[in-house]
C-alpha cells in the first residue's frame, strides 16, 4: 500500500506540474487565444484574451466567443469555425468588434483531431486594425501617385500640339510683319 501511495503522489505531482506548464505555455502568447467547442463556447482562454476583453479569466469558460470577444449575440459572419467544421485544417476570417471598431484576424485550428470528445478548436485573434488602416493609406497614396503620373502624361500630350500651334502662330505673325514692311 505504501508504494502505491508514493506512486500515486508522484503521479499527481507530475500531472499538476504538466498542467501548470501547459497553462504557462498557453498564457505566454501575446495574442488572445482560446479553446472553443462547436457551439462557440469557451473551454479555456489565455491571459491575453482576458486582458483584451477585460474579463475575469475565471469567468470566461462557458461563455461564447462572439459575445465576449466581439459583443455579438450571434456567431460572427467570418467565423473560422465554419471552415473547420467543413473539414479544412485551418480556418481564417476577419471580424470587427462592434463595440470598438477594432478589426481582428481570426484563425482557428482543430484541437482534438481524432479524439472521441466533442470537437474543439484553438482560436487565435490578432488585432489588424492599424495594419488595415496603413494598407488603406498606402493604397490611397499609390492612387494619388498614379493620378499624378497620368496628369503629367496628359499635360505632356496636350503641350506638344499646343507648342506646335504657338510656334506656327509666332511664325505667321512674323511673316505678316515682314510682308507689311
Amino acid at each position: 500500500d505504501w508504494s502505491s501511495d508514493v506512486f500515486s503522489s508522484d503521479l499527481t505531482a507530475l500531472l499538476e506540474r504538466a498542467k501548470r506548464e501547459w497553462e504557462r505555455t498557453f498564457d505566454v502568447f501575446d495574442h488572445p487565444l482560446q479553446i472553443v467547442t462547436d457551439a462557440h463556447q469557451t473551454q479555456r482562454a489565455n491571459m491575453s484574451y482576458a486582458r483584451v476583453t477585460t474579463s475575469d479569466i475565471r469567468l470566461v469558460p462557458g461563455t461564447t466567443c462572439h459575445e465576449v470577444m466581439f459583443g455579438r449575440d450571434e456567431p460572427c459572419e467570418n467565423c473560422p469555425l465554419v471552415d473547420l467544421r467543413a473539414g479544412k485544417s485551418h480556418g481564417l476570417g476577419e471580424v470587427e468588434d462592434i463595440r470598438s471598431d477594432q478589426l481582428f484576424e481570426v484563425s482557428g485550428y482543430r484541437f482534438n483531431e481524432g479524439d472521441d470528445d466533442e470537437p474543439s478548436y484553438v482560436v487565435m485573434y490578432q488585432d489588424v486594425t492599424e495594419r488595415r488602416l496603413l494598407e488603406r493609406q498606402l493604397l490611397q497614396s499609390e492612387k494619388l501617385v498614379a493620378l499624378g503620373q497620368l496628369s503629367g502624361e496628359i499635360a505632356h500630350e496636350v503641350n506638344n500640339p499646343v507648342g506646335i500651334i504657338l510656334s506656327f502662330s509666332h511664325l505667321a505673325l512674323r511673316s505678316e510683319v515682314v510682308e507689311t514692311d
